[in-house]
């Protein structure tokens, strides 16, 4: 776990201290919009992007489809 020691907070803290203004959400991001986006809006930085693995040749092509309709809706509610 590289940086397991550094907290979100830290993490998005100095990406705000050194000027970023977009991030991908991280492994460390809050999953709940209503409490990442606040955490973020202070510091002025914008969620612009979240990887999303799809598995549509292991036969489980529905529950991929079912997955990324929610991750879509949490990168809309962020508003990426």
């Amino acid at each position: 776990d590289l940086g397991k020691e550094n907290t979100f907070q830290q993490c998005v803290s100095e990406m705000a201290l050194a000027g970023f203004t977009g991030s991908e959400v991280g492994s460390k991001y809050p999953r709940d919009p209503a409490v990442l986006k606040p955490m973020l809006d202070i510091r002025g930085i914008q969620i612009c992007n979240a990887w999303f693995s799809t598995f549509f040749a292991d036969g489980q092509k529905d529950k991929t489809i079912d997955e990324f309709i929610n991750h879509m809706n949490f990168l809309h509610a962020m508003g990426a």
